[in-house]
This record gives C-alpha cells, sequence and structure tokens, in this order.
C-alpha cells in the first residue's frame, strides 16, 4: 500500500487503504441454493468492504458450474462474482480509496488464467482494466502453479476471507498466517471445487474459534473480543442473512491491528545525529505512516512484548508491512536489519542528505532528507519516494546479488507424475519445474500418455484419469522440447543440475523422454537427491529422510498437492533451506 498525500488528514474510514483477499471454492454436489446464498455473501462483502475504504484481492481464470447445471446456475468459485461487484462500486464513484494510495484491487493471474476467462466475462475484466483501478500482478508467462499465485496475492492483501475451498484455500491460510496475516474463515458446508483438502474453510472456522488468536488479533481498543466477533459472523449454514453476515464480517475486520510499519534508526541520545533524526521521524515519518493507515513499531518507544531486544527486533522486521530504514549516523546494526529486511520484505531506505553510504548500499534506492527543508517539504518528499518504491522488487533483482555472474551452475527442482514406476511401460503424465534460486522461472507442463498402461493406486495419487491426460495433454515431443528451451532460456551459459526429492524416480523418467523424443538430455548423466542431502548433511538413517520426518525448520510453506510444479516448489524451498543451513555449518 502506498500513503496518501503528506497534507490530508487520517481519514476515518475503518478499512483505509486495506486490501481484503476473498477465497474459495463449493463442491459440484453442493446444493445450488447454498451455493448461490455464499456468492451473495461474497457479493455484499465487496461492497461493505469498499464503502470501508478497502480494496480486494482475486483471481481470475474459469468459472466453473457443476456438471450438467444449467449455464446460469451459480459457478463453484466466487472471483467473479467478487469482480463483478467491485466494478458496480466503481461506477457509482467510489470515493473511498485515494489514488495516491495504490490501485484497491489487485487481480492476481497467469498466462493460462487469463486464456480461461470466458467470453461472457471478458467485457467486465476490460473494463475493469479500462478502469485505471486495478493492478494485474502476473507470474511467468507458461507458467500455472496455483501455489505461484496464492504467493503473490498473500503479499498484496492485508487479511484473509475464506469460504468452502479444499487444498488451495487451506494453502492460501497458510500463507497468510505464516506472514502474521489476518484470516476470517466462514462456516458455511460448501466443500470444495475440487474434492480436496481436510475441511477447508469450515474445518478452519472451527479451529478458529478454539484459537482466535491464532487467526487474527484486534487493536487495543477491541482487545480480548476475537471469539466474540467469530461467534458473531456465524452463517449457521445459510440461516443467516448474507447481508448481516458481510457486515459483520466487515465489523470484524475494521477491529484487527493496522498493518504496521517497523523503524530501524539510530537510537543512541549521545549520537551527535540523533536529534535530527527523532525530529525527522517525529515530524514527518510518524504522520506520512498514521496516513497510510499503518500503526508504527520502534524499539524503545511503543510497547515490546518479546523478552529479548534482538528477537524483537528481527521478528517485527520480519512481519512489518514496511520496514523504513534511516541510515543516518551508520551504525552497524542498522545495516544488518537493513540486510534482513531486504531478504523479501518491503523496505524504504531513509538517510540525512551528505550521509556516504556503504558501497554494498549504493544499488538501493535511498531518500535523502535535508533537515533544513519545511516539514511540509520533507513530508511530501517522503511520500512521492514512498510511492516510487515501496513495490520495488526484493534485492536479487535490484542489483544487490552481483555476485550470481560468478556462478557457473543453476539448480533446477523438478517433479512429474506418472501412471506407473517405470518409464517406456508407463507414461509421464505431468512434469513441472521451478529455478531453485529464481522461483518466479517456472515450466508446467501435460503429456498425452504413450500407451494405456496404468497402476490404479498411481491414477488415485494423480488424482485424474489418463483419459483426461489424453485430452488435455501435449505429444511428448513437443511438450520435452519446450522443456529443453525453457532450460535453455533460463540457464544460457550456465549448466542446469536436476534436483529431485527421490531424484532417481522423477529422474528416470525425464532421462528417458529427452533421449526417447530428443537424442540428448541436457542436464547429463546424473542430479542431486535432496533425500540424499539431507541423510548426508545430517547423518541420519535413509529411513528418517522421508519427507515426514524431515526435520520441519527445513520445510518450506507450500504443501505437497501431488500437482507438479506445486511439488517441485515445494522442494526447492526445501533444497534452498537444507544448503543454507549446511552453509551456516562450515
Amino acid at each position: 500500500m502506498m500513503p496518501p498525500p503528506a497534507s490530508s488528514a487520517t481519514p476515518p474510514l475503518p478499512l483505509f487503504a486495506r486490501r481484503v483477499q476473498i477465497a474459495g471454492s463449493a463442491s459440484g454436489k453442493t446444493e445450488a441454493a447454498l451455493t448461490a446464498y455464499a456468492h451473495q455473501v461474497v457479493s455484499n462483502l465487496v461492497k461493505d468492504i469498499m464503502a470501508a475504504g478497502g480494496g480486494i484481492v482475486v483471481g481470475i481464470g474459469k468459472e466453473p458450474r457443476p456438471e450438467g447445471a444449467a449455464p446460469d446456475a451459480p459457478s463453484l468459485l466466487f472471483d467473479w462474482t467478487a469482480l463483478e461487484t467491485a466494478a458496480e462500486c466503481l461506477k457509482h464513484g467510489f470515493p473511498a480509496w485515494p489514488a495516491e494510495s495504490g490501485l484497491p484491487i489487485v487481480i492476481a493471474s497467469s498466462e493460462k488464467a487469463v486464456m480461461e476467462i470466458p467470453d461472457n466475462r471478458r467485457p467486465l475484466y476490460e473494463e475493469l482494466l479500462r478502469s485505471g483501478l486495478v493492478h494485474v500482478e502476473s507470474i511467468m508467462p507458461g507458467s500455472r502453479a496455483a501455489a505461484f499465485l496464492r504467493q503473490r496475492q498473500a503479499i498484496f492483501g492485508d487479511s484473509l476471507v475464506i469460504l468452502g475451498g479444499g487444498t488451495g484455500v487451506e494453502h492460501l491460510a497458510d500463507q497468510y498466517l505464516a506472514r502474521r496475516k489476518p484470516v476470517v474463515p466462514l462456516d458455511l458446508a460448501l466443500g470444495a471445487s475440487r474434492e480436496d483438502g481436510t475441511g477447508g474453510a469450515m474445518r478452519l472456522a472451527k479451529e478458529a474459534r478454539a484459537e482466535p488468536a491464532r487467526f487474527l488479533r484486534f487493536s487495543t481498543a477491541y482487545a480480548s473480543t476475537e471469539g466474540a466477533a467469530l461467534a458473531e459472523i456465524a452463517t449457521r449454514n445459510g440461516a443467516a442473512a448474507a447481508s448481516d453476515v458481510a457486515a459483520r464480517t466487515v465489523s470484524l475486520l475494521s477491529k484487527i491491528a493496522r498493518p504496521t510499519a517497523f523503524y530501524v534508526r539510530l537510537l543512541n541520545p549521545d549520537h551527535p545525529k540523533c536529534k535530527i533524526v527523532e525530529s525527522f521521524f517525529r515530524n514527518v515519518v510518524d504522520p506520512v505512516v498514521d496516513e497510510a493507515g499503518m500503526r508504527r513499531v520502534e524499539m524503545g518507544a511503543d510497547k515490546n512484548e518479546y523478552a529479548f531486544m534482538n528477537v524483537a527486533i528481527f521478528e517485527s522486521v520480519h512481519f512489518s508491512s514496511v520496514a523504513i530504514v534511516d541510515v543516518t549516523g551508520e551504525r552497524p546494526n542498522c545495516f544488518i536489519e537493513l540486510g534482513y529486511a531486504l531478504r523479501g520484505g518491503r523496505v524504504l531506505v531513509t538517510a540525512e542528505d551528505g550521509t556516504k553510504l556503504p558501497f554494498d548500499q549504493e544499488m538501493i534506492p535511498c531518500h535523502f532528507w535535508k533537515p533544513g527543508d519545511s516539514v511540509a517539504d520533507r513530508k511530501k518528499a517522503l511520500v512521492d519516494f514512498w510511492q516510487k518504491n515501496i513495490n520495488r522488487t526484493a534485492h536479487r533483482e535490484s542489483g544487490i546479488a552481483v555476485s550470481e555472474d560468478t556462478v557457473k551452475e543453476v539448480y533446477i527442482s523438478v517433479d512429474i507424475e506418472a501412471a506407473g514406476p517405470v518409464p517406456a511401460t508407463y507414461s509421464m503424465l505431468s512434469l513441472g519445474a521451478v529455478a531453485v534460486d529464481e522461483p518466479t522461472q517456472t515450466f508446467y507442463a501435460e503429456f498425452k500418455p504413450v500407451n494405456d498402461n496404468f497402476v490404479p493406486g498411481a491414477m488415485k495419487v494423480v488424482g485424474r484419469s489418463l483419459r483426461d491426460f489424453a485430452d488435455k495433454g501435449r505429444s511428448p515431443k513437443e511438450t520435452m522440447a519446450d522443456f529443453r528451451d525453457w532450460l535453455a532460456h533460463f540457464a544460457k551459459a550456465k549448466k542446469p543440475v536436476f534436483v529431485g526429492f527421490n531424484a532417481t524416480f522423477d529422474w528416470a523418467f525425464v532421462n528417458y523422454y529427452f533421449h526417447q523424443y530428443l537424442g540428448e538430455n541436457p542436464f547429463g548423466f546424473g542430479g542431486i537427491d535432496i533425500k540424499s542431502y539431507y541423510m548426508g548433511m545430517t547423518g541420519c538413517a535413509w529411513e528418517d529422510t522421508r519427507s515426514s520426518r524431515i526435520r520441519s525448520e527445513l520445510k518450506g510453506l507450500f504443501p505437497h498437492t501431488h500437482n507438479a510444479l506445486d511439488d517441485a516448489v515445494e522442494q526447492a524451498e526445501m533444497f534452498k533451506r537444507m544448503r543454507e543451513k549446511a552453509r551456516q555449518a562450515k
């Protein structure tokens, strides 16, 4: 989010400049009346959120309906209902969201999702694009990993409201909770459009009632009333009026503690620069942060719930919506905290004009403020810098990781799904790949089976029929050529190194298909098995290299879904954490 003009007063709107993501799905077996009720809740939610000064985060793509249902039957997904309602709000002026705060509607999209937009929804999509109030956040062309879309959505959303759904909703909730962002599950027994997951929003709603603090935290004025607020939004499985559920949900959202801006700055009162830094933060930074709808967190000035200062600092940096790092005085601790913040969060760097930046920081945009300028001018200058740089790409693409050119190899996490245990006899059905150190670089493809052979247990794991892959898959030769070209485009002069979890299985199919259809394997003659890497790193027994037994701190946030790209992403994060752990042990 971006701040409003420095001259504006703090707005009274309860969800000012906060984006709420609404996500979920319904099973095709759910009664149409209950699914229609869920759409009414979503529509009312969007109206009330935008009237309260908030924006929304949604996805796009298909608008599936139950098999054999009428064309006007309620969709099993809610994104288009949310977007349709948002478009109506925009038509009526939507004065609540100031243009300076960025764009109120964020659509996470992929090339495939855009292609799947129904013909009857395309005019709505194009109308929203023309409004100038929609930010489209796209993943890499050709990629379709839902895990990546959810990851991007969780970055832009400040809160998550979920209803129904399965594995996808559960993963999305994990993404928000891992960032300590609030999750509000509604208790509708909708099921999931893909008939997957472990209960989706319905299960999470029960858990939220039992442990409210795990899902959200209210501001001080409403402390300890979270459980009561969650009880108030009960749908009674469709018996409560949809408008009432929406209004109570927005009331709950408005009580949630505001997103935080963590300050990293000179605090030593004996330092000659301390007074001017204090003046800059109190007179300039504080009001700009407040006007942005955010709450400051500053060590030594604000309430601290941690026993140890170092824990408080790094936890606060990690979970803040933005870190404002002032390096005036060139204090080592500020540079350490800056480095930590740059690992993936949103960071604004400031310094008194004339501060000499270290070589490593020169590539990072820095706002140089002048103590002699008026407060109004300094606030305007900070707002302008904030708007231009708040969504700047993280460190890897901003020029800090300058040593990448010296790396002669790139690690590619690969996962496949197959109809049986060995190639030639059985078909490879799908392949997903992701660059371990560049997780936005992905590849995914589905194959036409080479024969009719399959093992029932294998197809149960895949969750689809051989006929489905025959209808939707592409020829093995064409697909392997595309994979080879993707590797060549990404790796360039570097050597691609195959990485897999239980790599002997995945490698066997990938190696066979490359040689069978293209005559060569760009990975060469071998790869890295994550299970073996873990065994060597820890000295554990082979039995303990199973995924369920690998230490939790080495696992990523992504679930194992048996979608080849989702699983490639999951194991890439695991391998990356193992490598970092191994380096630390040296």
